[in-house]
């Protein structure tokens, strides 16, 4: 009974460490977010990172055919998305257009930069670990 116990109880805080995280007060912030938070954390910034990817794709064929609109109120009328797709959602800022280069980009990040942390070695890519990146 005693041994059913304690594995029970090993079991039990093994599963807290790995679903909950187990930080020290020396450990960064982020290693304190549980796994889920980070989960929903990435999640949000990758769909962020879509709405840009779909915002541009469409700006650039707008370029092709008639030039890059001169102002975001022009970008927003000429690209038919739901208006919730021009704003940040984990910031809440909304996103910024550069008309010289007919994009737009999340506030601080330069124009085909890469567009999270996510992102890293790949220019204006997405590198989502394990599943390739594009």
């Amino acid at each position: 009974m005693k041994n059913s116990l304690a594995l029970v109880a090993c079991a039990c805080a093994l599963a807290g460490i790995t679903i909950g995280g187990c930080a020290s007060p020396d450990a960064p912030k982020e290693a304190e977010q549980s796994l889920a938070k980070r989960a929903v954390d990435r999640g949000s910034d990758i769909e962020v990172d879509s709405n840009i990817n779909q915002i541009n794709q469409a700006l650039m064929m707008i370029k092709q055919d008639s030039g890059a609109p001169a102002t975001l109120d022009e970008a927003k009328r000429a690209v038919k998305v739901p208006g919730e797709m021009w704003t940040d959602s984990v910031s809440g800022k909304p996103l910024v257009y550069d008309a010289a280069s007919g994009t737009v980009h999340r506030e601080g990040v330069a124009p085909g930069g890469a567009p999270t942390d996510g992102a890293k070695n790949v220019t204006g890519g997405i590198k989502i670990p394990g599943g390739g990146g594009y």
